[in-house]
């Protein structure tokens, strides 16, 4: 089992493959953030409420903005 885990992390989830998806996801975030910033949301309500996202809802509101 640990020799699956390994394996997948080294070739799936931290792959060179996946790096396009890991900057897609920082750029997301960040666009989120900055907005929420702007907005004059507290830190603590910023962090929930990104933490409390979804994917595809994350990826919908920063098409939105």
């Amino acid at each position: 089992m640990l020799a699956l885990r390994a394996f997948m992390f080294d070739h799936v989830y931290l792959g060179p493959q996946a790096a396009p998806e890991h900057e897609k996801a920082h750029e997301v975030i960040a666009a989120i953030f900055g907005h929420l910033v702007e907005r004059g949301d507290g830190a603590d309500e910023i962090v929930d409420y990104i933490a409390g996202m979804t994917d595809r809802f994350a990826l919908s509101y920063a098409e939105s903005l």
